[in-house]
């Protein structure tokens, strides 16, 4: 799915893969918020990677609907590639995020490359067990 310049991909059952290509604008930002509030709904928690590694700016209005995010159940965030400031400014925006809800269970790690981040994610999910919901399997 495109949001702007930008590609979100849904993996199940609770990743969100997102390519950032230039800048976030402040729409782009209101609809990945969307994107986010229904997979955490469908599963109970939304664990995201971000490609940086083409990302812009992040302009101050894009910043500023960080607070529509309030209540999506987030457990993770991986970044990989992009620059020092594409690193600072989504760090911003994450610890934005986290001042809102300071208990919410919501690392972020920023990696150098995709297969980190990959293996980030499944150390993640492991710590966290199954999914809210979800039933064991039995033979």
């Amino acid at each position: 799915m495109n949001i702007g310049h930008h590609v979100y991909e849904v993996e199940s059952p609770d990743l969100v893969r997102v390519k950032l290509q230039g800048d976030l604008s402040a729409e782009e930002s209101e609809l990945s918020v969307e994107l986010y509030r229904q997979v955490g709904e469908q599963c109970g928690r939304v664990l995201v990677m971000i490609d940086a590694s083409t990302v812009g700016g992040i302009p101050v209005e894009a910043r500023k609907t960080i607070q529509a995010a309030l209540g999506v159940p987030f457990r993770g965030f991986v970044i990989h590639g992009g620059g020092f400031m594409a690193r600072v400014l989504i760090k911003m925006l994450l610890n934005t995020l986290k001042l809102f809800i300071p208990s919410m269970d919501m690392p972020v790690e920023f990696c150098a490359t995709k297969g980190e981040a990959e293996r980030w994610i499944a150390r993640r999910r492991a710590a966290l067990g199954p999914l809210p919901g979800a039933s064991p399997l039995t033979s």
